[in-house]
């Protein structure tokens, strides 16, 4: 498979995934998009979320 078909097929597994709702996308990351300055994330994901409330 050429690098052009395996992102292709990447790209077609993803849109089968949006489609059927296995995943969607936050609204930051849409508005955001394309954007010099946009930040594509909507939330971050702390690895210890009680550890980082008590340094607060």
């Amino acid at each position: 498979m050429t690098e052009t078909e395996n992102r292709m097929a990447k790209v077609i597994e993803f849109y089968w995934a949006l489609l059927n709702l296995y995943l969607t996308l936050a609204t930051p990351t849409l508005t955001n998009a394309g954007r010099i300055t946009g930040g594509l994330s909507s939330c971050f994901v702390l690895t210890d979320v009680e550890q980082e409330m008590q340094a607060k």
